[in-house]
């Protein structure tokens, strides 16, 4: 059966563009979508035009009402402040475009990360797949925000796995409905939901990361549309900056993807100076990917959890 046809969406800011623009090919050679849809400010628009398969959409003008200074002034009439107002901006923009979206589904990409090999994202009989990791302690603050989202029907994230997976497949009527019901919601100032969500968050966790649009679609599937979906592991190497840096080469994505479908590039992440002299003597050409990760990611799996720690007692 014949997989739907969908657009990939990207939102993007430009400290993003190095990255994405030098990885253009494998997003239209590995992802097979209909376009590639970049969405951010105006003034990056001269930078997509002209190339074949792209599209570039103005974030302030996708959906009306809807802007970064919008996002800026509720983030302040509730904390004071505008911090992380571009952050759970972003995350609007992904759940609006299902308003304006012309086909039954659109797939949601993060900027940083790169596909490594053609993925599918139907299964053979065209059932769209829901991806999912390993659950990790760092996602509960999601779920007292997901909780409070629904007044009459509530919805729960999944205590066994994490949908944060640097994508998402989703079907634009089901996430219009979604809106609708947070919208529903009188319990939760404003009347968009945008606004509705940002008073949803926990004030202890609103500079931080109080809310996921992957979490919150997630499990208003599992609860109301869960023989829509496929379940599937995602097999992506969160932390590939750490062994190859911020400008990989083709040599160093071919080493990685003997192990992993994507790589995602985060900004938070720095190239350790072991890898950086492991790269430069080609040690790649030696020894396996698998067998680098699997010596080193108990390493940087306490040193992640570390600097979360750090995050969270800084930013409240």
């Amino acid at each position: 059966m014949q997989a739907p046809k969908f657009d990939l969406i990207i939102p993007i800011v430009r400290k993003d563009l190095s990255l994405i623009l030098d990885n253009l090919k494998l997003l239209n050679h590995n992802i097979k979508a209909q376009n590639i849809i970049f969405i951010g400010e105006e003034d990056l628009t001269e930078l997509f035009t002209g190339i074949p398969n792209v599209k570039f959409i103005c974030e302030n003008n996708m959906i009306e009402g809807l802007t970064k200074k919008e996002i800026e002034n509720i983030k302040t009439s509730i904390t004071g402040d505008a911090k992380r107002s571009g952050w759970y901006f972003q995350q609007f923009l992904k759940m609006g475009y299902s308003c304006i979206c012309e086909n039954e589904y659109y797939l949601v990409w993060d900027s940083d990360t790169i596909p490594l090999k053609e993925i599918d994202f139907f299964s053979s009989a065209a059932k769209p797949y829901l991806s999912f990791r390993e659950y990790a302690k760092y996602d509960e603050c999601y779920s007292k925000t997901i909780e409070h989202l629904i007044q009459d029907n509530p919805i729960k994230k999944d205590s066994s796995k994490s949908f944060i997976t640097e994508h998402m497949l989703i079907n634009a009527s089901i996430m219009r409905k979604l809106i609708s019901d947070i919208e529903a919601n009188i319990s939760l100032a404003g009347n968009k939901f945008y606004e509705k969500i940002m008073h949803a968050v926990d004030p202890k966790y609103i500079n931080l990361s109080g809310f996921s649009e992957f979490e919150t679609y997630a499990a208003y599937i599992l609860k109301n549309f869960s023989n829509e979906y496929s379940l599937r592991h995602w097999n992506n190497l969160r932390c590939g900056k750490v062994f190859i840096g911020n400008k990989p080469t083709k040599e160093q994505l071919s080493w990685i993807s003997t192990s992993f479908s994507t790589v995602s590039i985060e900004k938070y992440d720095s190239h350790w100076i072991i890898f950086k002299v492991f790269n430069q003597l080609k040690l790649d050409k030696l020894l396996s990917f698998h067998y680098v990760y699997i010596t080193c990611i108990p390493i940087i799996s306490v040193l992640y959890s570390l600097r979360l720690t750090l995050r969270a007692f800084i930013k409240r």
